[in-house]
Parts: C-alpha cells; structure tokens; sequence
C-alpha cells in the first residue's frame, strides 16, 4: 500500500488508542521498486556534485525522504494528543539497497545485484539506522558505535517495559550499550536474504 494511505489509517488508528497502552507496528513499503517519489521529495536531493548523478539512487533517495515525512507525520499526532513523552517510538529497517556502482555484476538466475537487495551482504545493504526515541528514560542525541542487531529490538523494549525477555530469543537489550556499558564479548552479526547469507565478525 502507499505511504500515503497507511499513514492516513495509523492516524486514525492513534486517535482511538490514545488514552489506552497500545503497540502499533507500522510497515512502509518505500523505498522499493518501482520508484515514483513525488517532485518535491525530488527537489530535497541536492543535484550533483554534491548529490548522486544517478538517477535511480536519487529516486530512491526521495522514496526515504518520502518516509520520513510520513513518520514526522505520526510523530506531530503523538505530541497533539499528548502522548508523546510516554511512548517508546523505533524507527528502523529491514534492508537497505544495494546502491554502489562497485556492487554491479549478477547472482544465481540472473538476478542483478546493485539495486536489489535479495543476494548482496554488502554493508550499504544489510547495515541499518535502528534509531529509538525513549523520553523520560534517556537523553536524546546518544549513539551506541557497537554493532547491534534488529533481533535485539524486542529484547530491549520489553526491559525498557520491565518484562523479563524469552530465553528463547537470540537478540540482547541494547540498553546496556545506551547507558555506556561494554559488551564482554562481541557478537557475530548474521545476515539473511532471500538468496544469500552473511557473517560479520571482528
């Protein structure tokens, strides 16, 4: 669905939950093909040379600019209905996209690898923003530089609500990492596509 349409229906959806305790997971489906961003997400990628030459990074580029506007969207509802100093707010990504010209060339089946996402472990691919919003628990602007991983998302919201996580769950908190703690040892980052798998370590 458009971004357009499921921002319309979490609105609607916050206006009726705002004075209960609510998990809303919202799933946009841009940047992905086709790309067809509106012109005045277009005009916030600066032309060359500062921005990309090539066209199809700089629609995908508006397709995330896009997004982001749909999310200050929700973000502007959450402070008009008074909720957003009590709500835990994660913005992140399954994958990103294979956009480097040195990633070119083909998988299996012919599938071209730039400008996909299903068969590279390239960094620009599998490294995503995880970015949380955690009034009244942590300062804004803290980054953690330790690789974490999107399994370790449930973990640290059910410590932030003082559940105790599944032994079942292969995901750590990051809260630890938040509050300048080190990991005693590191951890090896897998990666999954549909046509490919990766292991990051050291």
């Amino acid at each position: 669905r458009h971004t357009a349409e499921i921002t319309k229906d979490a609105l609607g959806w916050l206006d009726g939950h705002a004075g209960s305790r609510f998990f809303l997971f919202l799933n946009y489906n841009s940047p992905h093909e086709p790309y067809d961003p509106p012109k005045e997400m277009v005009a916030r990628i600066p032309p060359p040379p500062l921005g990309p030459r090539d066209r199809h990074v700089r629609d995908y580029m508006a397709e995330g600019a896009k997004d982001d506007a749909a999310i200050a969207t929700l973000l502007d509802r959450l402070d008009t209905l008074g909720i957003a100093k009590s709500t835990i707010v994660v913005v992140t990504s399954d994958h990103g996209e294979t956009l480097s010209s040195a990633h070119g060339g083909f998988a299996p089946k012919h599938m071209p690898v730039r400008f996909h996402h299903a068969v590279g472990n390239f960094e620009e691919t599998t490294r995503v923003p995880i970015v949380i919003a955690l009034p009244g628990l942590v300062d804004g602007g803290r980054a953690v530089g330790e690789r974490v991983r999107n399994v370790d998302i449930a973990p640290t919201l059910l410590e932030l609500e003082g559940l105790e996580a599944d032994p079942r769950m292969s995901g750590l908190s990051m809260m630890p990492l938040v509050r300048g703690q080190k990991e005693a040892d590191a951890r090896v980052v897998v990666t999954e596509g549909r046509g490919s798998r990766g292991i990051l370590w050291g």
